[in-house]
């Protein structure tokens, strides 16, 4: 059979619309915001991976104490610590809610002014005094808890008291000794959820105040949650 030129269909005819510039002006407000909180949610840069934090455990003791830190960079306050005071008061209900205006955290600290007994954070209050000895992939020192135990009580006086001993698992301590009762073992999981679920973040209520360097603080601090839960 030869073949058939095929006809050729009649293009179909176009419609004109008129465009409504006040109602797209309101759609375009409408998306404003939403568009920004997606940008925010989209910024996937982790500075602690550029940093290469990894699982080392001075750094991340040092970004952990910062964070707990109520005077720290990340304008979060209290906020932080808060969160760690609830896990120790379900431990000591004689720990209080909050901290005073004088209280200080320190890293890499030498609190009896002994270099060999240093500490991963110390938490020196008005109310209340904590030592923390960080853990993630590396094992107890001899006697360390004990030895930690013993400076706590001597510095705490008639505060109340704790050794945090934090870990992937959550694991007891093998070293505490006569202070086992002092020992707050808990996991960098635990530890993580509890600090943001009292961390108040400006951006999540939406707040004017949450200029791009208080994005930037708040996105570093998510990110350092998110490492902790994934010890």
């Amino acid at each position: 059979h030869a073949c058939r030129t095929p006809l050729l269909e009649k293009p179909p005819e176009l419609k004109s619309f008129k465009v409504d510039a006040s109602e797209l002006n309101s759609w375009f407000a409408a998306i404003a915001q939403p568009m920004v909180d997606a940008r925010k949610g989209a910024f996937q840069f982790d500075p602690w991976e550029v940093a290469g934090l990894g699982k080392d455990e001075v750094r991340n003791s040092a970004v952990l104490g910062w964070l707990l830190n109520p005077k720290g960079s990340h304008g979060l306050g209290d906020t932080a610590l808060i969160g760690l005071l609830g896990e120790l008061r379900g431990f000591d209900s004689s720990f209080p809610v909050g901290c005073s205006p004088l209280c200080r955290v320190r890293v890499e600290s030498n609190p009896d002014g002994n270099r060999a007994s240093r500490i991963d954070i110390e938490i020196d209050d008005a109310n209340f005094y904590v030592l923390i000895e960080v853990k993630i992939g590396a094992c107890e020192g001899k006697e360390q808890l004990q030895r930690y135990g013993d400076i706590s009580k001597k510095l705490a006086g008639s505060r109340p008291w704790a050794l945090v001993f934090l870990t992937p698992g959550g694991s007891r301590s093998n070293t505490a000794g006569t202070h086992i009762d002092h020992v707050f073992p808990i996991s960098w999981r635990r530890l993580a959820i509890s600090m943001k679920k009292s961390i108040v973040f400006l951006s999540a209520a939406a707040s004017p105040l949450a200029g791009p360097r208080q994005v930037s603080a708040e996105q570093a601090v998510q990110r350092f949650l998110k490492k902790m839960r994934n010890f």
